[in-house]
C-alpha cells in the first residue's frame, strides 16, 4: 500500500512538473500555424504545394515558394504585420550576414552581434541588394538560433538559385 501511495505521488509531481512544458509547446506550435497562415493570406500563396516555412520568437516567419521562385518574410511588430517578398528571378546569390558594433573592452576591442540578415544581391548591378533582417539588437535583448536560420536558408536558396 505504501509503495502504490508513493508511486502516485511521485507521478503526481512528474505530471505536474511537465504540463508547463507541454502546454508550451502547443501554445508554440498554434503561433507557428498562425505565422504561416498569415503570411500565406497576406502573399497570396494559399495553393502553395511546394513551400517551405521556418518560425521563430512568435513574431517572425520566412517562406520559400519553390514553384514561383519567391522568397517571402514576415514580421509582426507591435500587432501590425511587416511583409516583405523578393522575387528571386532578380537574384544572383542570398547570403548570410553578421552585423557587428564595437566597443573598447578592459584589454582590447569587442564585437556584438548587432544584425542577423539574408542579402539578396541582385542580377542587375545598377539595382540595389534586398535585406532580410532575422534579428536586430535593437528589437530582441539576444540571439537564440537567427545565425543558424541566416545560414540554413542561404543554403536553400542558393540551391534553388544554381
Amino acid at each position: 500500500m505504501e509503495e502504490i501511495t508513493i508511486s502516485l505521488i511521485a507521478s503526481a509531481i512528474i505530471g505536474l512538473f511537465c504540463v508547463p512544458f507541454l502546454l508550451n509547446s502547443m501554445n508554440q506550435k498554434k503561433k507557428s500555424k498562425s505565422l504561416i497562415n498569415t503570411l500565406k493570406t497576406k502573399t497570396q500563396t494559399g495553393g502553395l504545394t511546394n513551400g517551405q516555412f521556418e518560425t521563430w520568437r512568435s513574431n517572425y516567419c520566412l517562406g520559400l515558394d519553390k514553384e514561383r521562385k519567391k522568397v517571402l518574410f514576415l514580421e509582426k511588430e507591435n500587432g501590425q504585420d511587416f511583409i516583405q517578398t523578393i522575387d528571386l528571378a532578380q537574384v544572383k546569390i542570398c547570403k548570410a550576414l553578421l552585423g557587428y558594433r564595437s566597443f573598447k573592452g578592459e584589454k582590447s576591442q569587442q564585437k556584438i552581434i548587432e544584425k542577423v540578415q539574408l542579402a539578396f544581391m541582385p542580377i542587375n548591378d545598377s539595382k540595389a541588394s534586398q535585406f532580410l533582417e532575422l534579428y536586430t539588437e535593437s528589437k530582441q535583448d539576444y540571439l537564440v538560433n537567427e545565425w543558424e536560420i541566416a545560414q540554413k536558408w542561404e543554403s536553400e536558396i542558393n540551391k534553388l538559385l544554381n
